[in-house]
């Protein structure tokens, strides 16, 4: 979300790839000029990200405008395109339609992901996101909603809304932020203090099975480029997956389509039956079974009642039984 930010990017996908580790990059896509900025998204700039990508990188939509207004803009119409949307009368369908049609066209991709300016958002983002092929969202700071678990989000900011299909992903971490009310968080004096937070909060998580979201503006290529390589080098451990955001969504809409049960068979034995066959299993997904002293894992079957090989992996006082 600034000039300087589209080469800064390539520089840390360059360092995160070294480390065999991967990132979603938000990108603004602010090709006019207002009273706050030039139009950075130009050509020149552009090939940046398409470098990153090509290194294997997730690249969403950080909206065009990045306006601290965007929690107010009127929802618009969905018939809109870059030629025809006017920046000075912006809608929420405006900006995240346009800037996933443009960033569509420069990367030759699908935008799925979308993150507002300033986590500021407006009630029915999710609608909207949802209208316009988006499939995950991290809009929300996890210090608003109180969770680091993602979650499938209502379709308008208020109570009695229908769920939408759009997976959120909460900011836990945050260079600018720190606290709630905290700005520039991140500074050159502050890099031990942030390490120390930060691997805290990072653990506390991982104990607890859930993520850790981080959200570092790469606006500089000296001490925050430092503070995120030793921030992964330090986390990089056998009971932690560092990954892009797209990964996690996928991941649990996946989640969301397993739906097991636990059945007593004729011999008074209980299995876990799943709700889909064999061959509709996503990959990557375990089951989390009580570990209990003499007694087997369950088996495992699919919808069908064919058994499933699971590879069990005991955890402390649980096991996981990994599906194929």
């Amino acid at each position: 979300d600034a000039r300087e930010a589209f080469r800064n990017a390539l520089t840390f996908a360059q360092m995160e790839a070294g480390l065999g580790v991967r990132s979603t990059f938000f990108v603004t896509t602010k090709y006019f000029t207002d009273s706050t900025d030039i139009g950075y998204y130009t050509p020149e700039r552009v090939q940046w990200i398409r470098q990153l990508k090509g290194l294997g990188f997730d690249v969403g939509s950080h909206s065009v405008s990045h306006s601290f207004a965007f929690e107010r803009f009127p929802t618009g119409s969905p018939a809109v395109d870059a030629a025809r949307y006017d920046p000075k009368r912006p809608t929420v369908f405006g900006e995240v339609l346009v800037s996933k049609q443009l960033l569509d066209r420069d990367l030759t991709q699908q935008t799925r992901g979308f993150r507002a300016g300033y986590l500021l958002y407006p009630d029915e983002l999710l609608r909207v996101l949802e209208e316009a092929g988006y499939f995950f969202d991290s809009s929300v700071s996890a210090q608003y909603v109180l969770t680091n678990f993602p979650y499938f989000g209502f379709r308008k900011r208020a109570l009695g809304s229908e769920h939408s299909k759009i997976v959120v992903v909460p900011v836990a971490l945050d260079d600018s932020r720190g606290e709630l009310r905290i700005r520039n968080f991140l500074t050159p004096a502050t890099v031990e203090q942030a390490l120390r937070d930060w691997t805290e909060v990072i653990r506390a998580n991982t104990e607890n099975s859930a993520i850790t979201c981080l959200l570092i503006h790469p606006t500089d290529v000296t001490y925050k480029l430092e503070t995120e390589r030793r921030l992964i080098t330090a986390n990089r451990r056998e009971d932690t997956w560092i990954g892009d955001m797209g990964a996690v969504a996928r991941f649990w809409r996946d989640r969301a389509r397993l739906r097991p049960t636990l059945q007593r068979t004729v011999s008074g034995n209980v299995e876990i039956v799943l709700n889909l066959r064999r061959g509709e299993l996503p990959a990557g997904q375990a089951l989390v079974v009580e570990a209990q002293q003499g007694l087997p894992t369950p088996p495992v079957r699919d919808v069908a009642g064919a058994p499933i090989v699971v590879r069990a992996r005991a955890d402390q006082d649980r096991v996981y039984l990994v599906l194929p």
